[in-house]
């Protein structure tokens, strides 16, 4: 798992020191060029309910990490591919109908996303998507929601805060509130 999260660690690293070295600068937001790839890392915290076997619920908020890619296609729209990294193992109680429900053990899941995302304005952004979330046991799709607040810095740098809602499908759900760091390549 760990070797995972640097080899996306180690790709985001050479994009942004490639792009750095051999693409011209833009000193200002409005003159970049369209469609444009950005990529991200974010560093949060997922938070969700546990319940253990004795039925006692607890909310919990776990570390949570983000490897995100977008390609903006103008001023508004874009498509990525959001991942969202939880290194911590917890057990939930599905949400399944009727009165089946189980307590299932979740081990470091890992959640991508393909989301469809509009910008409001230069600083604000919804988003909106489905995916799946893969852990050991058992994966589980997933809707995700959110909404983004950046701030452009010069070179092509934004700096950036996001909330976003998970619906997995007869499981959990779990909310993210992260801070993030974006080049604009």
């Amino acid at each position: 798992m760990r070797s995972l999260f640097l080899a996306f660690l180690s790709t985001f690293v050479f994009l942004v020191t490639w792009n750095t070295i051999n693409a011209q600068e833009h000193s200002d937001h409005a003159e970049e060029s369209f469609p444009m790839h950005i990529v991200a890392l974010d560093i949060g915290h997922a938070h969700l309910f546990e319940e253990n076997e004795e039925g006692q619920t607890s909310l919990l908020s776990l570390p949570s990490y983000g490897i995100n890619y977008t390609l903006q296609f103008n001023e508004h729209w874009g498509i990525g591919i959001h991942t969202d990294f939880i290194f911590e193992e917890y057990k939930v109680r599905t949400e399944a109908q009727g009165e089946d429900h189980e307590i299932i053990e979740r081990v470091y899941p890992i959640a991508p996303a393909l989301l469809g995302i509009y910008k409001l304005n230069e600083r604000w952004s919804v988003l909106a998507g489905f995916g799946r979330e893969f852990s050991a046991g058992e994966n589980f799709w997933l809707n995700r929601a959110g909404v983004e607040y950046g701030v452009h810095l010069p070179a092509g740098w934004e700096v950036f805060g996001t909330l976003q809602y998970d619906v997995k499908w007869d499981a959990y759900d779990n909310w993210v509130l992260a801070l993030g760091l974006a080049k604009h390549l």
